[in-house]
């Protein structure tokens, strides 16, 4: 069977129109993400953070608890970090924050910001840093 490359100009306006969504969809995603940071910085204003214990520890336990343990201080795999949840929640609160929402490179830790609603995360957050260190 012979291809004519002729056969793909049709093809020209979905494959532009795809990369065209594609790149409107990184945009948006890039919006997303530095609307989240900043509202978590606002959330901190220069003072502790301020969260709802007990939907923390709900939240923990329903997104967190699988991979980190009850405790935050399990590690399933030799490529993610070996510190305890409460460890990086109480060195670097934004770090752990961005981490949480967005994966970290190189782990299986992987993004959650479409998961877990924004508050829900402020209090997942905050009960991270209650967590064993």
């Amino acid at each position: 069977m012979s291809f004519s490359r002729l056969a793909l100009l049709p093809l020209i306006p979905l494959i532009l129109d795809f990369a065209s969504c594609s790149r409107r969809a990184h945009v948006e995603h890039e919006a997303v993400v530095r609307t989240r940071v900043e509202a978590f910085d606002e959330e901190l204003h220069g003072e502790p953070l301020k969260y709802d214990f007990a939907n923390g520890q709900r939240a923990f336990r329903f997104y967190c608890a699988g991979c980190h343990g009850a405790n935050g201080d399990a590690v399933h795999s030799a490529g993610m970090n070996s510190r305890t949840l409460g460890l990086s929640a109480n060195e670097d609160l934004r770090r752990f924050w961005k981490i949480a929402n967005f994966g970290e490179d190189g782990t299986k830790m992987r993004d959650h910001f479409d998961d877990i609603p924004f508050r829900d995360m402020v209090d997942l957050t905050g009960y991270a840093q209650t967590l064993k260190k």
